[in-house]
């Protein structure tokens, strides 16, 4: 039996085995982009502390392109479901392609930012590790320079459900 150990995890690399009427052995992904340096040395590093986001406005997010050649996504609603100093995490719905490592750009407009980022919205970010289930994912983002504090996130106002194709 060839076992492989990744981050503590064994992974048996014959034939995924039933338990419980589950199936065992999944192919798994880097949770963290493999070239950034800030990752390596342990499994996961938390350098900032993260704070829950109280139900408020989504941010607008765009994945940006690899080349001059290509297009940056179009952008798409975020909901924040925690953020730090150093980034946050977010929940889409839709399945855009991205990639570990993809520059992304963060508009902060919905929300009241710090006076040190009052004259920038947008701000740079790099995609950290994604899940997706089903129509929804959830990111994780960080900021290229980290915060010096914590923008306010704005409560939602809107009565009704969001269309994220009507402005």
């Amino acid at each position: 039996m060839d076992v492989q150990r990744i981050r503590g995890l064994e992974l048996d690399s014959e034939e995924p085995q039933a338990r419980d009427g589950v199936k065992l052995g999944t192919y798994l992904q880097p949770l963290m982009d493999p070239g950034d340096q800030s990752c390596s040395g342990s499994a996961e590093q938390r350098h900032y502390e993260r704070h829950e986001a109280p139900p408020c406005r989504p941010l607008t997010a765009r994945l940006e392109a690899d080349t001059p050649d290509e297009q940056p996504s179009p952008w798409f609603s975020a909901d924040i479901l925690d953020i730090s100093l150093g980034g946050l995490c977010v929940l889409i719905t839709g399945t855009p392609e991205m990639r570990l490592g993809q520059k992304m750009t963060l508009d902060f407009k919905a929300h009241r930012l710090p006076e040190s980022l009052q004259a920038q919205t947008l701000i740079p970010a790099r995609l950290r590790w994604f899940v997706r289930s089903g129509l929804v994912s959830t990111l994780g983002i960080s900021f290229d320079t980290p915060l010096t504090e914590l923008p306010e996130l704005l409560a939602e106002r809107r009565q009704q459900r969001r269309d994220p194709n009507t402005p």
